[in-house]
This record gives structure tokens, sequence and C-alpha cells, in this order.
């Protein structure tokens, strides 16, 4: 399996809709913002997590600068989702601690 991981540029606010052939797992350390789809928005919060399926139209929207670090891949034996789904991590932080051994590593 390919998996791609990256971090969002410096001074970013948003990033226009569009759309991947592959799970986007995005990890939102410290910025407020929203997921954004042609159907419904899905805000999130610092220590969230969204996971965006293939073929899906998106974009993000914060008021600040977007932090975000980004995990694509094929995760279809993972995951069988149709539509984003957001997830706030624990009180241990341990969603922030796995994505950034990931991406540090």
């Amino acid at each position: 399996m390919n998996m791609y991981i990256s971090k969002t540029q410096k001074g970013i606010k948003q990033f226009p809709l569009h759309k991947h052939n592959e799970f986007e797992i995005a990890f939102y350390p410290e910025t407020t913002g929203e997921l954004r789809t042609p159907e419904k928005n899905y805000p999130f919060e610092p220590g969230c997590t969204v996971i965006v399926p293939p073929g899906v139209l998106h974009g993000s929207a914060t008021n600040t600068e977007l932090n975000a670090i980004y995990l694509k891949g094929s995760f279809n034996l993972l995951f069988h989702l149709k539509t984003p789904v957001v997830l706030r991590d624990n009180r241990n932080n341990e969603a922030r601690q796995l994505i950034n051994l990931m991406y540090n590593n």
C-alpha cells in the first residue's frame, strides 16, 4: 500500500474544493475551522481527525492559519465510509501522538 504524509504550508487559510482517488486523513493539532463539501460542512477543532473517503469533493477553511497533517492512502480494507467523519482525540491525546510519530518518521 502506498501512503503519503504531508503538512500544510505556512500562511494557508483555506483549500478550494477538490477530491482524491484515495482516502485522506487530516489531523488538525491547533486549528478550528470546517471541512466543506457541497452537501454539508463538518466543523473541526484542535485535536480533531477528519477522514475523507475517495471521490468526495471537499475543501478546508479557517479564520486563522490552517495547520494540518495529512495522510493519504488506500484504506479501503479499513474504512467503509461514503461521507466524511470527524473524530475527536481522547484526553490522553493518543491521536496526536500517533500522527506526530508517523509524520516525524
